[in-house]
Parts: structure tokens; C-alpha cells; sequence
């Protein structure tokens, strides 16, 4: 998947290969001075291959999500029982997945460059599993049972240790045990409860934890250690799970029990 804006421009009609979602941000108010943007799309337009399409600008955001045909080919032959279905045209849609998922990925883009790509990685597994499932001509669903095996849990677990710090790929998790990246987050959740994206980030901010009540390491160090590609990042995940930040965590340790130990 391929992520292009937010942005307000104006784009002239062209085509190509890939399938491409467009999601529609309005402003807060007509009559806003600011002319805030809501961070929820309000409706998106699906571009199958080869479909002309452009962009006016009228005042609204656009974000365009882009998938190859093989991403599609991939997603469709794990969920459906077809190995291809073709991927419907719609001008004015609307998805509840689809726009949560673009709320997502504009709130990623505003921060500046990726931050999280395991994050955007899972956005675009829910996004293609979504459009071969919802809108695609033949949407019949494959039914995909069991769960993922000890031996499977435990190879998975160890390329999650592995690779904690240096970067952390759903396809890389699915490779491993040799299955497709959908069929792979499907049977995990099955397993375990929760996506891959969501319990790598749950086993982040409790290690983090740990290295908050037991080091006296610094932040940036932290984030680091743990696969955050920054301090701020770290800090924004922490807080979102924790409800404040790491260096609240760690002070309000040293004025209480006082667990944090040198290294």
C-alpha cells in the first residue's frame, strides 16, 4: 500500500494500474476562519485499475490510499474462494472500516514522515482484506478456521523478540509459518485474541514499563530499545495506553515506592 497526502490540491484526471481509495475530509464549519479539518473522512471514492479519476479543489482534504494488483491478487486469494475478483467503482461511498482506517492513517501522515510503518503495514492488510470482502463483484468468503499451533506461537513470539528493535513486519510474522499476511492475521487473532499490531504494541509499553521502574536508562534510549522510531513516538504510544506520559510514569515511581534502580 501506497500513501499519498493529506492534501487540499488539485489533481488532474489520470489513471493506472493500481486500485486507489480517495477519503474526503470536510471542515469543521462552512463557516470556520480556521478551516479545521476533521480528522474523519467523511466519505471516499473507489478507483478500480485503470479507471480514470482525478481531483477539483473545492476546500476539502483528500488522502489516497494505493494497492498493486498483487497486493490484491494476494488478499483475494486468501479470503476468497476465487483467486482473483474484481474490485467494484464506487464515486461517493461510505464504510465504517474503510474511513476508521483513513481517520488512522491521516493522523499517522500529520506527524510528518511514518513513524510507525508496522502501523501502516496493518492498515493496509484491514484495507485490502476489506475491499476484496465488501467490494469486489464476487465478494464470496473463503471460511478460514483453526488456530495458529504451539510450535507456530512459539516461532512467532521469537521473531517478535528478534526483531523488536530493528523493525517488526506483519509478512515477515506470516513468512515464518508459511501463510499469507491475511490468513496469518486472522488465524493470530483467533490464537490470541488481538491483531499482531496490537499485541506487539501492548508487549512495547510493557517492557517499556519495565525499563521505566528498573533503569534509570533515558528516553530516547527506551524507544529505541523497544522499535519506537522516535522519543515522541514512544511518548505518543505510552500515553495512549497508559494515559500519561513515560517521564510522568517514571517521576511518579521515584516518589513513591522509588523502584528505579542504576544501571
Amino acid at each position: 500500500m501506497t500513501v499519498v497526502g493529506p492534501t487540499e490540491m488539485g489533481i488532474p484526471e489520470h489513471e493506472h494500474p493500481e486500485v486507489q481509495i480517495s477519503m474526503t475530509f470536510v471542515a469543521e464549519s462552512a463557516l470556520s476562519k480556521t478551516k479545521a479539518i476533521r480528522d474523519f473522512p467523511t466519505h471516499f471514492s473507489l478507483h478500480p485499475s485503470g479507471m480514470p479519476h482525478g481531483r477539483k479543489s473545492d476546500g476539502t482534504e483528500s488522502l489516497a490510499a494505493v494497492f498493486s494488483q498483487a497486493s490484491m491478487e494476494q488478499a483475494a486469494d486468501e479470503l476468497l474462494k476465487r483467486s482473483c475478483s474484481e474490485i467494484i467503482s464506487a464515486p461517493c461511498a461510505v464504510d465504517p472500516v474503510i474511513l476508521s482506517m483513513g481517520r488512522v492513517l491521516r493522523g499517522e501522515l500529520l506527524q510528518g514522515p511514518i513513524r510507525d510503518p508496522l502501523l501502516v503495514e496493518a492498515v493496509g492488510v484491514v484495507l485490502t482484506g476489506q475491499l476484496v470482502r465488501r467490494w469486489s463483484s464476487q465478494p464470496s468468503l473463503r471460511q478460514v478456521k483453526g488456530q495458529l499451533s504451539a510450535r507456530q506461537i512459539r516461532n512467532t513470539l521469537d521473531v517478535i523478540e528478534n526483531s523488536m528493535s530493528s523493525g517488526i513486519r506483519v509478512r515477515d510474522l506470516a513468512n515464518q509459518i508459511g501463510v499469507g499476511t491475511h490468513q496469518f492475521t486472522r488465524l493470530f487473532r483467533q490464537t490470541m485474541g488481538c491483531s499482531p499490531y496490537r499485541f506487539v504494541m501492548l508487549l512495547r509499553i510493557e517492557r517499556a514499563r519495565l525499563l521505566l521502574e528498573k533503569t534509570a536508562l533515558p528516553l530516547a534510549e527506551i524507544a529505541l530499545e523497544l522499535g519506537f522510531v522516535s522519543q515522541s513516538h514512544f511518548t505518543s504510544a505510552f500515553r495512549r495506553e497508559v494515559r500519561t506520559t513515560p517521564q510522568a510514569y517514571r517521576s511518579s515511581l521515584r516518589k513513591g515506592s522509588g523502584r528505579i534502580l542504576p544501571n
